[in-house]
């Protein structure tokens, strides 16, 4: 910042020295008043809002669907809509999908058959599980993605429990 209380000889320099002054205090107040116009447009949809637990809201991925080889024109932007959760302890326990679960089941599992790893060209392997269903035949068993299968956690650690005794003892 120039001062603008110039002390010399040269009338000349004193009188840019104010120039420089007055433009610096107009630049100032143009960009406080964009400032202010900018906040007023932006504040326009904003508002604050309270959520009850049970609520649906839209989770926002901006950060969670990041990847360096798509294009951020082809990821979403909000998932859901998903339940409000309380906090507590237990949240990892919820009945409910978590964010980015593609599927619930609405159906038991009886009984984890056998898994794989199914290997493609240009994408990563994927693991599944032979799936028979409570109330369904055997021959109608399917064989579903590890990741859709976040609510049976509990067989597939049994179903592996179980295989690693059968290796054992043979």
């Amino acid at each position: 910042m120039v001062a603008s209380d110039y002390k010399g000889n040269s009338p000349a320099a004193d009188k840019l020295a104010k120039s420089w002054q007055e433009e610096a205090n107009l630049a100032r107040s143009c960009l406080n008043r964009a400032t202010k116009r900018m906040k007023k447009w932006a504040d326009k949809k904003h508002r604050h809002v309270e959520y009850n637990v049970g609520d649906l809201v839209l989770v926002k991925l901006h950060n969670i669907l990041r990847h360096k080889d798509v294009h951020k024109g082809l990821t979403r932007r909000y998932e859901g809509p998903f339940q409000e959760d309380k906090e507590d302890s237990s949240r990892a326990e919820s009945p409910r999908a978590p964010i980015g679960a593609k599927v619930a089941y609405d159906r038991d599992v009886e009984q984890i058959l056998a898994d794989r790893v199914v290997r493609k060209c240009w994408y990563k392997p994927k693991r599944e599980y032979l799936i028979k269903w409570k109330g369904l035949l055997e021959n109608e068993a399917s064989w579903e993605p590890a990741e859709y299968l976040w609510q049976f956690t509990k067989q597939i650690e049994a179903f592996y429990a179980e295989d690693a005794t059968r290796a054992s003892s043979e």
